[in-house]
């Protein structure tokens, strides 16, 4: 099949999250040798430095954070904006491929959809925002119809996961609707020695929606039985609160808060842990658990977005409603408990994860790339009829 040209717009690290990382990711894939990728690197490196910040939500993760943040932060968009128009000016472009949260993140793309559908350019966006149900839902019934526009203008939608799948049908043709899972890179080193004594790991926004707060409550119950755990949290946000609220509950010292880790580092910390959690109410398909899996963690997680596509109930770990903190509790007290069923666990991940390497990924995006014939213009009429390839 030819290469194709594409424009792919999104984050890289030393940004933290989960874009940033599956774009760096996708970047170090097959991909790049089946196809010319122009990357649009969006990250915003001047705001995005200190490890402790406040976890906001909605629209005041932007707005609440100050004016000059917010000055700097939309400078930044509007020069990585006309860097997206001087590139689709400058050079040949097939495909333009838009990496997207929730909130401003979704609206800013909008510009960029918008700009290439006038030029007739095949567009395919990433959903990767585990909150876009609450922003569809919160929005007035005129956003909301703003925001089906928009997504109906490109010619892929691309989804994480079969819960997400159900959620875009109500407003989008399905035809449209792509679901590739994330993946990780496999080739990277991940040394199996796990600690003597028992260890679990947060991995993640530190902070109320991936529920610190409620790992520090289950530690609690935890130590009232008697079980002496440690707990590795790694991530930024909300660190100097989540200390207090450990130290509240007694827990000062079993709770070790690393801040933001990246390669050895990050993979020391989560190779030695014996169970990894997240507790969070809201999720797209989180790399956090593709990455403890990689390092031998069993799983002990709420059910929320794409993580039962990833997550057997009782073969790779443990799912819970998010919020139950008791069912949370008992789960890791169950498998710290069970040595055999916790190895029979930490086995299976490792079997699992290898179904999410990132080449996996990549040779689903191609097919996508391959057989995106469809092609429509700025109010959504097709200009073409070529069968798309899915």
């Amino acid at each position: 099949m030819p290469h194709k040209s594409i424009v792919m717009v999104g984050p890289l690290p030393p940004q933290v999250g989960g874009i940033e990382t599956f774009v760096f990711n996708i970047m170090q894939s097959n991909l790049v040798q089946k196809h010319d990728i122009k990357l649009i690197n969006i990250s915003k490196p001047l705001i995005t430095k200190k490890p402790e910040f406040r976890t906001l939500s909605g629209y005041r993760r932007c707005f609440g954070r100050g004016i000059k943040v917010l000055v700097i932060s939309y400078s930044y968009s509007v020069l990585f904006f006309f860097k997206f128009l001087w590139t689709l000016f400058s050079r040949r472009v097939d495909i333009v491929h838009l990496h997207t949260a929730s909130y401003t993140s979704f609206w800013e793309k909008c510009a960029y959809i918008w700009v290439a559908k006038a030029l007739r350019k095949k567009v395919i966006i990433h959903m990767h925002a585990s909150r876009f149900e609450q922003f569809y839902d919160e929005s007035h019934v005129l956003f909301q119809r703003w925001i089906a526009y928009f997504l109906s203008l490109c010619d892929h939608v691309i989804v994480l996961s079969k819960s997400w799948y159900r959620f875009y049908t109500r407003f989008l043709n399905p035809a449209k609707l792509e679901r590739v899972p994330n993946g990780i890179d496999l080739r990277l080193e991940r040394t199996q020695s796990k600690s003597e004594t028992p260890r679990v790991v947060f991995l993640g926004e530190v902070g109320k929606r991936k529920g610190i707060y409620d790992l520090i409550s289950a530690a609690h119950l935890l130590k009232a039985k008697g079980l002496n755990i440690t707990y590795d949290v790694i991530g930024p946000g909300e660190i100097l609160r989540a200390k207090k609220s450990a130290e509240n509950a007694n827990l000062h010292h079993e709770f070790h808060f690393h801040g933001p880790l990246a390669g050895k580092e990050k993979v020391k910390v989560l190779s030695r842990a014996w169970i990894m959690s997240l507790p969070s109410y809201a999720e797209g398909m989180p790399l956090a658990v593709l990455e403890a899996m990689a390092a031998g963690c069993a799983i002990v997680s709420s059910s929320v977005g794409g993580i039962p596509d990833v997550i057997d109930h009782g073969k790779h770990g443990y799912l819970f409603k998010p919020g139950d903190i008791e069912a949370f509790a008992d789960y890791i007290s169950h498998l710290v408990a069970n040595p055999s069923l916790l190895s029979q666990f930490q086995r299976a991940s490792l079997e699992r994860v290898r179904a999410f390497d990132i080449n996996a990924c990549a040779d689903q995006i191609d097919r996508i790339y391959q057989g995106t014939e469809t092609l429509t213009d700025i109010k959504g009429n097709s200009l073409s009829h070529h069968k798309v390839l899915v």
